[in-house]
């Protein structure tokens, strides 16, 4: 019906019509590019809010892991400056211990450089023996006591070396505690109340009622003596006049 219309008309309402149509299209074409260029302008807001969320969630963690990191390197110099102060407090406490015990060391030395030696004057020995009755390979223990008499101080050595029990039978020497060697026992002897550690030591000497020989044997491989009256005496080569009161010991 357009054509028939279109043949029906005149030229000139025919070029007015065409006109028209051209006129819509352009409208058309023009709403159309509107419309696109709408949807891109928003398509690109979009795309850059997105992005702008992300940089900031990624400038965000960024940051808590920085802290993060930073706190954790914190705390792992303040627990190794921690450890260091306390190996420091006990390297400190080490060296005053050592300090401290070479002073004692130096002062008991000093002590020791200035302190004489004892002497019988100021010295008194005793002995007592249990029992003083025994029978043929019994055994005595004798108590070996010095006391010191003086008003200072004195240095003595008091081990079975240099305080020797005897053991004799007339003139004959049966038992000595001096055959086998021993370490020295140096003590300090000062003045204080009688049967006092300082002034007094008494040390237990044991007699399996055998008989030395001139070298040292063990005690088991000694021959027992006979039967009859021993003595027994404390003596200190060091000062021969000091000695303790002779002991009767019976052997049946």
């Amino acid at each position: 019906m357009v054509k028939q219309s279109l043949k029906n008309m005149s030229p000139q309402k025919r070029r007015m019509y065409m006109r028209r149509r051209l006129v819509a299209l352009a409208a058309l074409v023009v709403v159309l590019a509107l419309v696109i260029a709408g949807i891109v302008g928003i398509v690109g807001i979009v795309h850059v809010v997105h992005s702008s969320g992300d940089s900031s969630g990624a400038v965000s963690s960024s940051s808590q892991t920085s802290s993060q990191s930073n706190k954790s390197k914190q705390s792992k110099q303040t627990s190794k400056s921690d450890k260091q102060s306390s190996s420091d407090k006990q390297a400190s406490s080490k060296t005053d211990q050592k300090d401290d015990q070479k002073a004692d060391d130096t002062k008991q030395q000093e002590q020791k450089n200035t302190v004489k030696n004892c002497n019988a004057s100021n010295l008194q020995a005793s002995l007592a023996a249990e029992p003083v009755t025994v029978g043929v390979g019994g055994t005595v223990k004798f108590k070996a006591t010095v006391t010191y008499t003086g008003n200072s101080q004195c240095l003595i050595d008091l081990s079975n070396a240099k305080r020797v029990l005897t053991i004799t039978s007339g003139d004959e020497v049966i038992w000595r505690s001096n055959v086998c060697p021993v370490d020295s026992r140096m003590l300090l002897m000062s003045k204080g109340a009688s049967g006092s550690d300082e002034s007094t030591d008494t040390s237990e000497i044991v007699w399996n009622t055998n008989r030395t020989s001139d070298t040292c044997v063990e005690d088991g491989e000694l021959p027992h003596v006979d039967a009859g009256t021993y003595v027994a005496q404390l003596s200190f080569p060091d000062m021969k006049k000091l000695s303790s009161p002779q002991v009767p010991i019976i052997i049946q």
